[in-house]
């Protein structure tokens, strides 16, 4: 809701309750008036019962003017009205209605309570504050996963340079006394990756900055969390064009059947296809780290069913934290991960080097900003991704879907 917005609801609220204030004192006045009449008709209007209860009356009505400019607060306590009715039926009032026809009198009062009356709340000449929850109802979004499972690294240079090994000969060999020695030969390439730049921008107003300031830490807020998703996604499927990174799409290697497992597995499910992938990285000597899988498909997973309507999970599946585990590796779950997919191996031989994390900052000079009482806020990063060719079959990427389980499965 806007300041004007908010304003009309004062208004709204301070009218409503004037009214219900006039309407209560006008009721009040009216039910007293004529039950005050009865009684009078009732007792004689000479008799000491009558003058009493006069009285008292007066002073109420006495007191309620006094209290013309407070507020009267509702409480639980019975109107006015209803406590009078209840005293003029009650056992002690009747029996000093019959004294009194007798022309006895019988030292009787009605304590009647009259509406708490209290300026502790009063919201005359006030505008109540209208309620606002904190923060902002904003729609959800993923959680960023990659930048925490690969090796992250800073560099202060725009360019990043390794060297990988493209070729070697090995030379060892077992050799006799005084033999000649075999030669080995090595050969190196560098290489490099440039640093590559994520930014986003908004505007506010001078006007929003001055009523609505949490607004601006909302706003930056949302910066910080757009400019993570994007890196997140740029590492998973950027596919190295400037001004993209190279994701780790690009690093994978394709999944193949292990030579021992092609067809000489008996009723397999997608849990063998998940250790075939994790043997195929440990055939090339790496170690994975963890499994990578969309939500659904780690779903898929765990409700997977025998013939029988049992639970299929082999032994050396297991949960930790409430996070299926894989042969010992957490299977994390993302929507960032293309459904139906899921990737394997050791996330640490993908390389994330941060030349400036995210950088907010706020300006008055962009453009036509100042003449129409705008500022910009911006957000910038600068990052490169990379690995070794010589580290491609640390990672493999397959799917699980009936060809993959056609592909164990024994003749």
């Amino acid at each position: 809701m806007d300041k004007d917005g908010m304003l009309q609801l004062g208004k709204d609220l301070t009218e409503k309750a004037s009214k219900l204030i006039e309407a209560s004192e006008a009721n009040m006045k009216t039910a007293a008036d004529t039950l005050a009449g009865e009684l009078r008709k009732e007792l004689g209007a000479e008799s000491e019962a009558w003058k009493g209860l006069q009285k008292q009356l007066d002073e109420i009505q006495t007191e309620q003017k006094k209290a013309a400019d407070l507020t009267i607060k509702a409480d639980e306590d019975k109107p006015i009205e209803l406590q009078m009715k209840e005293a003029i039926a009650s056992k002690d009032f009747k029996e000093a209605q019959k004294a009194a026809k007798d022309g006895r009198y019988i030292g009787t009062s009605i304590m009647l309570k009259a509406s708490d009356i209290t300026n502790d709340n009063s919201i005359t000449n006030q505008i109540p504050d209208p309620m606002l929850m904190p923060g902002i109802s904003a729609s959800p979004y993923r959680t960023p996963f990659l930048r925490d499972i690969v090796t992250t690294l800073n560099t202060n240079s725009p360019v990043i340079f390794w060297y990988e090994e493209t070729s070697r000969t090995d030379g060892s060999a077992a050799t006799d006394e005084a033999g000649v020695y075999t030669q080995g030969d090595q050969a190196w390439t560098q290489y490099e990756a440039t640093v590559r730049k994520i930014t986003e921008y908004q505007k506010y107003s001078d006007e929003m900055a001055e009523d609505d300031a949490f607004l601006l830490s909302v706003m930056r807020n949302k910066l910080l969390v757009d400019l993570a998703l994007k890196l997140d996604s740029q590492q998973y499927n950027g596919n190295g064009s400037a001004p993209n990174l190279k994701g780790i799409m690009s690093y994978d290697t394709a999944y193949s059947v292990p030579t021992g497992l092609a067809n000489n597995v008996d009723s397999p499910n997608y849990y063998d296809i998940l250790l075939a992938a994790h043997t195929q990285v440990t055939n090339a000597y790496f170690r994975p780290t963890a499994f990578i899988m969309h939500p659904t498909n780690v779903a898929q997973l765990m409700t997977g069913k025998t013939s029988t309507a049992q639970y299929q999970a082999p032994p050396w599946v297991t949960m930790n934290g409430g996070r299926l585990m894989v042969l010992g590796l957490p299977v994390i779950a993302n929507s960032g991960v293309t459904v139906n997919t899921f990737t394997v191996g050791d996330f640490k031989k993908i390389n994330l080097a941060i030349r400036k994390d995210i950088d907010i900052r706020l300006w008055d000079q962009n453009s036509t900003d100042p003449i129409y009482g705008l500022k910009t806020i911006t957000a910038t990063m600068r990052a490169a991704q990379f690995a070794s060719a010589q580290d491609l079959a640390a990672l493999v990427t397959g799917s699980l879907n009936q060809t993959n389980l056609d592909g164990l499965a024994s003749a």
